[in-house]
């Protein structure tokens, strides 16, 4: 069975490229697919074009959705909310589904 982890994150400040490409580097790390959601749409954590283009359209205080499906999911979601944390994100809460 695949585990499924999510973590809502408020978004403080812009990222810079390099931090786009940290996060991808370390989500390719793990073998969980790795989804980020915004207002009903969702991109591949993993395609830093993707990711790019999704995050020109995040403003500060816009909150998304960090999802991981994947035997490593939970590790994932810590992991890739710490990068985040990196850039001073705020995060209000979590969800775990078996």
């Amino acid at each position: 069975m695949k585990k499924i982890e999510s973590q809502n994150i408020t978004i403080s400040n812009e990222f810079t490229i390099n931090q786009l490409t940290s996060f991808v580097k370390k989500a390719k790390t793990f073998k969980s697919n790795i989804l980020i959601y915004k207002n009903g749409q969702h991109i591949d954590g993993k395609k830093l074009t993707n990711l790019i283009s999704f995050y020109l359209t995040i403003k500060s205080q816009n909150s998304v959705l960090l999802v991981a499906e994947g035997s490593d999911a939970k590790e994932a979601i810590n992991s890739l909310t710490e990068k985040l944390e990196g850039t001073e994100a705020k995060v209000p809460g979590n969800l775990t589904f078996s």
